[in-house]
C-alpha cells in the first residue's frame, strides 16, 4: 500500500521482547514510502535489553538492514523512551498509564521530525491498543499507525518458519530463505480527534488528556441541537434523548432559518441567495403559485446582483428575524439555549452599514455542529 508523500517519517513502535518488527517496519517505510529520518522506540527495560542483544552493534539486525539498504552509518537515528517502565513486562494499569503517557511525548517528539507513522506490531496487546488511542488523539491528517506482518513467498514457507533464524527483514544475510519471506504493512484506521483537543485548549503531553477529553465528549453531548424538518416545517430542540417540539414555522420562516442554519458561518442577506436556492427545492408547497411567491421572496432579499433588497423588503425581513428570535426564547425557556438559536448580526465594523451586517446564529452552534437540517 503506498504511504503519504512526505518528505521524512519519524517511526514510532511500541517494543516487546521480539525486536525484529521493528527492522521489518523499517523496511517496509524504506521501500514503500519516503523513507524513515528517525525511531522512538517505548517499552520495557527488558524490551530495551533485547533489543540492544540482538539489533544494536556491528552485526546486529540494525547493521545488516543498513547494509542492505546501503544506507550511511548511523541512520537510523534510533530513541528509546523506557525510563518509568522499569520492569519486564506491562502487567499493571498503572504502567499501562506509564505507556500513554510515553507513547503521546513519542508522538509529539515525532512531530516535529515529519510524518509520525506508528507501528502497533511489538509488545503485549495492550501496548499496541495504547500506541493507537494516543494516535487517535494526536495524528494529524498525514500521521497513520500499521501493523507489520509476514509474507511467504514460498509455498513451502509459513510465518513461523523464520522462528530461531534470527530473520529481520526481506534479504537478511543471516538466513538463506530470507528473501523468501515477505513483510507487508497493513494501515490501521483512525478518527482524528486532535482537532477537537486543541480547541478544548487540552494539554496533549499531561497524563490526565484521555479523562480530559472524554470529559469534553461527555459535555459535548450536553449540548442542545436545533433540528429543522423542511419537509414538515417543523422546529424541534433535541436535548439528550429527549426531542420536543417547539413549533410549525411558515414556509418564509424555514427558508430563512434553513439557509442560515446549513450556513457555516455569519452571511450578509445579499449574499444568501444560494443558501436561499438550496433550501427552496426541499420546502413544501400545495401549488405552483406557492412556490413561484417564495421565489420573489428569494429575489426581492437576496438579488442576484447582491445589490441587496429595497429599504422596506428589508425593515419586513428584520421584522420576521424579530419575530422568531422572540418566539424561540419563549418556546425554549432558557435564555440561554435560546440564544445559541437566534439569528443575530456579530459586532458592528467600522464603517459598515447596518443593512449589510452578516446575520448568523451563535459561533458555538456552528463550531459544535449544533444545527441540523433535515431532509
Amino acid at each position: 500500500m503506498p504511504l503519504p508523500a512526505q518528505p521524512s517519517c519519524c517511526l514510532v513502535a511500541s517494543m516487546g521482547t521480539s525486536p525484529e518488527v521493528l527492522t521489518e517496519a523499517i523496511w517496509w517505510l524504506s521501500t514503500h514510502g519516503p523513507g524513515v529520518s528517525g525511531v522512538i522506540c517505548v517499552g520495557t527495560t527488558e524490551a530495551r535489553r533485547v533489543f540492544d542483544l540482538r539489533m544494536a552493534g556491528p552485526t546486529g539486525s540494525l547493521a545488516r538492514l543498513r547494509k542492505r539498504l546501503k544506507k550511511p552509518a548511523g541512520w537510523p537515528a534510533v530513541r528509546w523512551l523506557e525510563a518509568g517502565l522499569n520492569s519486564e513486562d506491562v502487567r499493571t494499569e498503572a504502567e499501562t498509564l506509564e505507556l500513554d503517557t510515553r507513547f503521546r511525548k513519542a508522538i509529539l517528539e515525532g512531530q516535529g521530525i515529519g510524518t509520525v507513522a506508528a507501528c502497533i506490531s511489538g509488545g503485549r496487546k495492550s501496548m499496541s491498543g495504547v500506541l493507537q488511542q494516543a494516535m487517535v488523539l494526536l495524528a494529524r491528517r498525514q500521521d497513520f499507525a500499521f501493523h507489520v506482518l509476514l509474507d511467504p513467498q514460498a509455498p513451502d514457507l509459513q510465518e513461523f518458519s523464520v522462528a530461531g533464524t534470527g530473520y529481520a527483514f526481506p534479504g537478511d544475510p543471516i538466513w538463506a530463505r530470507s528473501m523468501d519471506m515477505g513483510v507487508i504493512g497493513v494501515r490501521v484506521p483512525l478518527v482524528h480527534l486532535r482537532e477537537l483537543a486543541q480547541r478544548w485548549d487540552l494539554d496533549f503531553s499531561q497524563p490526565g488528556l484521555v479523562e480530559a477529553l472524554q470529559s469534553s465528549v461527555d459535555n459535548l453531548s450536553q449540548w442542545p441541537v436545533l433540528e429543522l424538518n423542511l419537509k414538515t416545517r417543523d422546529l424541534c430542540l433535541l436535548e439528550g434523548e429527549v426531542r420536543r417540539r417547539l413549533l410549525r414555522l411558515s414556509v418564509r420562516k424555514a427558508l430563512v432559518w434553513g439557509a442560515w442554519m446549513e450556513a457555516k458561518g455569519p452571511v450578509r442577506l445579499s449574499a444568501m441567495r444560494v443558501g436561499f436556492e438550496r433550501v427552496l427545492p426541499r420546502l413544501p408547497f400545495r401549488h405552483a403559485d406557492e412556490r413561484g411567491v417564495v421565489r420573489t421572496w428569494v429575489d426581492e432579499w437576496a438579488p442576484a446582483d447582491e445589490s441587496g433588497p429595497t429599504p422596506d423588503r428589508r425593515a419586513s425581513f428584520d421584522q420576521l428575524v424579530c419575530t422568531l428570535n422572540s418566539d424561540l426564547e419563549t418556546l425554549i425557556g432558557n435564555p440561554q439555549t435560546a440564544l445559541l438559536f437566534q439569528l443575530a448580526s456579530p459586532r458592528k465594523q467600522k464603517g459598515q452599514a447596518e443593512s449589510n451586517r452578516p446575520l448568523g446564529f451563535d459561533p458555538r452552534s456552528y463550531d459544535l455542529n449544533l444545527l441540523k437540517v433535515v431532509p
